[in-house]
């Protein structure tokens, strides 16, 4: 598994949209290095331990990153990318321990961050 890169973010097109975003990011899927590896997990997996209401959770954060694009008017074809990343990640986060698994590798929020930083918002 390749791990996703949080990229920095250098400037203020989107100020006050993509830090969050970045935030959310880095809190769910990169807060802790796992000691003695390159790897990075967050707490998106740990909720995923909280039955039901842990996955709510996780998938309202998600769909915090789906806010800040639709308000950073980015097209249609990527908040319908950001929307699939966070169902695909509510849905297979569900499935006991596989879901988990599924968190710590998928990365959904770091991804849904990485298309907002491709389309310029944020740098």
């Amino acid at each position: 598994m390749s791990e996703i890169e949080l990229p920095s973010e250098t400037g203020s097109a989107g100020e006050g949209i993509a830090p969050r975003s970045r935030v959310i990011a880095q809190l769910m899927d990169n807060a802790l290095p796992v000691p003695g590896t390159n790897f990075r997990v967050g707490i998106d997996p740990l909720l995923g331990l909280i039955p039901v209401i842990g996955d709510i959770i996780s998938a309202g954060f998600g769909f915090t990153i789906l806010y800040d694009a639709a308000r950073c008017r980015v097209s249609r074809w990527t908040q319908l990318r950001i929307a699939l990343n966070v169902l695909a990640n509510a849905i297979f986060g569900a499935i006991p321990v596989f879901g988990d698994l599924f968190s710590l590798s998928f990365k959904s929020n770091v991804r849904n961050y990485n298309l907002l930083l491709s389309l310029g918002i944020g740098r």
